[in-house]
């Protein structure tokens, strides 16, 4: 995930701009798209075994394996009806994988800063710090050593 890192100082969390589903920059917005994003990784592998099991039609029959079937079937089906099979394999799970994709994407996008606008940024660049370096650059890459004499 991109960063998740909470600010201690309430200017510099003002002056983010953050895209999230839940206010603020701490401790649940983490546990809320970590656990999220880690659910999602979990359910993608779970869908895999469950089509590799689907290769051999006497796994339906072992007890240990019924949770998998449980579990990933009612999502499975949601997209079996849309995609026929073509020479009797099923490729409806790529509807699925792809919507686990989005909600992947979609849920790394939540906890991610959004980029500096282009005035924020030149006004971080151009401090009263940074100004005579800015200025010998801009000037022709004059060095600052030239502009001190």
């Amino acid at each position: 995930l991109p960063s998740l890192s909470s600010s201690s100082s309430s200017s510099r969390t003002s002056s983010r701009i953050l895209a999230m589903a839940i206010p603020g920059n701490g401790v649940t917005e983490q546990i809320f798209v970590g656990g999220f994003a880690n659910f999602l990784s979990i359910y993608n592998i779970v869908i895999t075994a469950r089509i590799l099991l689907s290769w051999f039609p006497q796994s339906q029959g072992i007890g240990a394996l019924q949770p998998i079937f449980a579990v990933t079937d009612p999502f499975l089906n949601l997209f079996r009806g849309l995609i026929p099979p073509i020479g009797g394999f099923d490729l409806s799970p790529i509807l699925g994988f792809f919507l686990l994709n989005v909600l992947t994407n979609t849920t790394a996008a939540v906890g991610a800063e959004l980029p500096t606008t282009t005035m924020q940024l030149q006004k971080k660049l151009y401090s009263n710090k940074n100004k005579r370096f800015i200025n010998a650059i801009l000037k022709g890459y004059k060095t600052v050593e030239g502009s001190r004499r």
